[in-house]
C-alpha cells in the first residue's frame, strides 16, 4: 500500500491507519480485532480460484504526483456466509463514516435484492 515505503506522506499514513482499523473486518478475524495482532494470517475458504488472494493496484493518473493505491479483498474468501460478509462490510462502512453504513441503506439494499 505504500509501494515499499516510497509513499510515506500524510495521505499514505492516513490510508494505512484506516486500513488497519478495518482489516480485521475485511478478513473476518476476531482475534486480530480484539488483540491487534497484525502478524496473523487468515486462511482462504476456497484457495486457488480466480478470486484468490488480495489484489493491490497502484493507479497512476496524469497530473497526480502520487499514485492512488487500492486494495481489493474477496470477502467471500474470509467469511462463512453471505450474511456474515454483509454484516462485516456494513461495519466497515460505519467505521469509515460512510452514509450507506450509517443510515442502514447498505443492509436494506442487500435485503431488497435477495
Amino acid at each position: 500500500m505504500t509501494l515499499g515505503g516510497r509513499l510515506d506522506g500524510p495521505v499514505s499514513r492516513k490510508r494505512m491507519e484506516l486500513l488497519e482499523s478495518i482489516w480485521p473486518l475485511l478478513v473476518n478475524d476476531p482475534v486480530v480485532l480484539t488483540t491487534g495482532d497484525e502478524t496473523r494470517t487468515t486462511t482462504e475458504r476456497a484457495p486457488g480460484n480466480g478470486f484468490s488472494g488480495l489484489m493491490c493496484v497502484a493507479e497512476v493518473s496524469v497530473g497526480q504526483e502520487i499514485p492512488d493505491t487500492k486494495l481489493y479483498v474477496p470477502l467471500f474468501q474470509y467469511n462463512d456466509s453471505a450474511i456474515e460478509a454483509e454484516r462485516n462490510f456494513e461495519l466497515v462502512l460505519q467505521k469509515l463514516g460512510m452514509e450507506w453504513g450509517l443510515n442502514g441503506k447498505y443492509s436494506s439494499t442487500m435485503a431488497s435484492i435477495l
